[in-house]
């Protein structure tokens, strides 16, 4: 009704709310200008995208919520790193390049159709929260100053991103 600029779209969500926002993403494509999806994968990715889709993945490495997925679906998707390599396919990325950083690792797909950024946080030590909420816990043994602000690090992946 408001008509918006499609390629101004962004989608950002945490657990169920991710899996909402990547599965939004993947079949309305052409709608959406990039998706930040944190602690859920995409359930039931399809075949392709009609356009390609930039998206930041976080996730922690003591996420407890995935231990079934891993263990009891098959579809590929469904763990933390099969999330990522899902939407390199899904974008047509050609090359994986993984960096250790002061948080974790950061994984990201080179040569993605369009240029898009496919990226993945894996934080160490991390459960299953929003870093940088009011109720975020997290062990001041592995982070004596505070872990990443993932509002915070969606912000600055929208501001990356140059529409078509």
């Amino acid at each position: 009704r408001d008509h918006p600029d499609r390629k101004r779209i962004f989608l950002a969500g945490f657990s169920s709310g991710s899996g909402m926002a990547q599965l939004f993403a993947s079949r309305h494509s052409r709608e959406i200008g990039g998706v930040v999806a944190v602690a859920t994968p995409l359930m039931e990715p399809p075949i392709k995208l009609a356009r390609p889709v930039p998206i930041l993945y976080i996730h922690g490495d003591d996420d407890e919520q995935f231990s079934g997925f891993e263990v009891n679906s098959p579809h590929f998707a469904t763990t933390p790193h099969g999330n990522w390599i899902t939407w390199g396919y899904l974008n047509t990325c050609h090359t994986q390049v993984a960096e250790k950083t002061e948080w974790g690792v950061r994984f990201s797909w080179r040569g993605c159709k369009n240029g898009v950024p496919v990226i993945a946080d894996f934080i160490a030590h991390f459960g299953h929260e929003w870093a940088g909420s009011v109720d975020a816990r997290y062990d001041q043994k592995y982070w004596p100053s505070g872990p990443p602000n993932f509002t915070n690090m969606a912000w600055q992946f929208f501001a990356g991103i140059h529409p078509e």
